[in-house]
């Protein structure tokens, strides 16, 4: 979640900065469209959590015991 949230932010600021430094002086506005950004999020977040499922299901099925003694 937290590298969603970075990569949204830092996204948003690098997209205002080339505003600021190319657009800005042509009357143009800037405007934050957060549908996709959201969308994007929430695929991207299902996306993990499908991935990581079968991994924290097979953990979760091992004892600590067990594990510690490999360690």
């Amino acid at each position: 979640m937290l590298g969603i949230v970075a990569g949204s932010l830092l996204g948003i600021l690098v997209g205002y900065q080339l505003f600021v430094e190319s657009l800005q002086d042509l009357d143009f506005i800037f405007v934050i469209d957060w549908q996709p950004i959201l969308i994007v999020a929430l695929l991207a977040f299902g996306a993990t959590m499908l991935s990581i499922l079968p991994a924290a299901r097979g953990a979760s099925k091992v004892s600590p015991a067990e594990v510690l003694r490999f360690e």
